[in-house]
């Protein structure tokens, strides 16, 4: 199985958690009913990923030494981006979470040290990246009426980089860390969320075969029902 089918499968199972499914606190008691969704949409921010110096060479036809012709220098740049987020209740501490992004990232390659000089040229390109993940979510119960109440939660997913022209589709996997805050009154059902994540990707527009990590911030309005 594909890991966008992984990822579609885990949110049709979120969105086909039975209806009437009720917690039973310690006393015996329906404490909590399973059946709480929310839904946030909004905005964030996505940091950069450095890809390092990669050297390019030719091997002469005779003679052991390559000649070197020059060195690139790659960098993804940091990038707004368009966040949804949509989760359920499990159970009373457990949240199910399946999370979308859409950025459109610039990225540029410096080359160095060219064997015919020329100058140091940078060329570029802006990619279109598609972000789609699962995971959990553990609020942070604070007293009752609060209105604001902590998170934490992980999860991964599936990432597609489509570079400009839509000639060339890359995809790779993503994986991701963070914590945040609801601000929802005791008796409403619309606030806002914020969160911060580090995230884990690998493959992509990425030029080497390495993980590397970089932070998210995001901000949203909240709907729960």
């Amino acid at each position: 199985m594909t890991r966008p089918s992984i990822v579609l499968a885990a949110c049709l199972l979120i969105a086909a958690w039975p209806r009437s499914a009720r917690a039973q606190d310690r006393d015996g008691r329906s404490a909590i009913e399973f059946r709480r969704f929310d839904l946030a949409v909004g905005g964030g921010w996505s940091g950069g990923v450095s890809y390092g110096a990669q050297p390019a060479a030719e091997t002469p036809a005779s003679g052991p030494q390559p000649f070197h012709l020059f060195t690139t220098s790659s960098r993804l740049d940091a990038a707004a981006e368009i966040a949804a987020a949509f989760g359920v209740r499990l159970t009373r501490r457990i949240e199910a979470e399946a999370f979308a992004s859409f950025a459109r990232p610039a990225l540029q390659t410096a080359i160095r040290g060219g064997a015919e000089g020329g100058g140091d040229p940078t060329v570029g390109e802006t990619l279109r990246r598609l972000a789609i993940s699962a995971g959990l979510r553990v609020p942070i119960r604070l007293r009752p009426g609060a209105g604001v109440e902590p998170f934490v939660a992980a999860g991964a997913g599936y990432l597609r980089e489509l570079h400009e022209g839509g000639t060339l589709v890359e995809g790779g996997g993503t994986a991701h860390a963070g914590a945040g805050l609801r601000i929802v009154p005791a008796k409403g059902r619309a606030g806002l969320r914020v969160d911060l994540r580090l995230v884990l990707r690998r493959g992509g527009a990425a030029l080497d075969r390495g993980t590397h990590v970089h932070p998210a911030a995001a901000a949203y309005l909240l709907v729960r029902f």
